[in-house]
């Protein structure tokens, strides 16, 4: 049985069909949606004095999305260590509230839900070449009738058509419900994973390793216990994977899942050194293809 694993590379490699993907676009979303979520995420951090000028002139439109909003999670970092003890709340608040705006970003502009498209050259690639798809992508509109593994969750399961959204844990917050004035659909941010791209915690501390107690976590009306869940589990024991659309930078643990499978070949855009040069830092050698080649394979 053929495995394919693809990632948001898939998205862009259809750029005319999906131009609202494109890094700078979803950046001036974000920014938008940043600035009118600036107030609430002071009052969950109890900070009031953060300057959100300064930190959006330190933010690079080039970047992606995962890499943006971490730079917004470190700059809040650094901000509560000058006044207090940072804790785990912190954390678990920011992911929060930083996966609401981004998925808003990436996906609603201006009243309309925007939903990636592939072409039918990559449709009929895809649905006949292999029998599992896995994907990093919150949404594959494009495969109908055939079974779709998402890692980081489906957001059509939640999500129909344009509407609001918001984080099922912090509706439990009193100022976030007071921020919150109108309908949304409440989103599990565990479900629907994203995380931004920081040193202070990931996907493996958060979904994985899961919500129990220890130091510098405090009982608040938005913590809940989570057993926690192997989000990658259905990589191990595969015999073989193609890997198409996903970057090396990131996150470590699907990569470790990865290197494991004996028979992989990674399609890489143009094959660009950087990247190939970052999956061999992780021990990854001699399975480089040009992402060009993808359909001719």
């Amino acid at each position: 049985m053929k495995n394919l694993l693809i990632g948001n590379g898939l998205n862009l490699t259809n750029y005319k069909e999906n131009l609202f993907l494109q890094p700078n676009e979803i950046y001036n979303r974000f920014i938008k949606n940043l600035t009118n979520y600036w107030n609430i995420i002071n009052k969950l951090v109890y900070l009031s004095e953060m300057n959100l000028k300064s930190l959006i002139q330190q933010l690079n439109p080039k970047e992606g999305i995962e890499k943006t909003t971490g730079m917004v999670f470190q700059y809040i970092y650094n901000e509560i260590k000058l006044k207090r003890e940072f804790t785990w709340n912190d954390s678990y608040r920011l992911v929060e509230i930083l996966g609401e705006i981004a998925i808003k970003s990436i996906f609603f502009k201006e009243n309309i839900f925007l939903i990636p498209k592939i072409t039918d050259e990559y449709i009929n690639k895809i649905t006949t070449k292999y029998d599992n798809i896995y994907t990093l992508n919150y949404i594959e509109d494009w495969c109908k009738g055939k079974n779709i593994n998402y890692l980081h969750g489906n957001l059509k399961n939640h999500i129909k058509s344009y509407c609001d959204i918001g984080s099922r844990v912090l509706s439990n917050n009193e100022k976030y419900c007071e921020f919150k004035t109108n309908n949304y659909i409440k989103i599990d941010f565990k479900d629907i994973i994203f995380m931004p791209i920081n040193d202070i915690i990931n996907k493996y501390n958060y979904i994985v390793q899961g919500l129990c107690p220890r130091n510098n976590l405090y009982p608040a009306n938005d913590l809940f216990p989570y057993a926690g869940r192997d989000i990658y589990k259905q990589l191990e024991h595969l015999e073989n994977i193609d890997v198409f659309g996903m970057s090396p930078y990131g996150d470590e643990a699907i990569i470790d899942k990865i290197k494991n499978i004996r028979n992989k070949s990674i399609y890489v855009y143009k094959l660009n050194n950087n990247e190939i040069n970052k999956w061999k830092s992780y021990g990854i050698e001699n399975c480089f293809i040009d992402s060009e080649e993808f359909l001719n394979n």
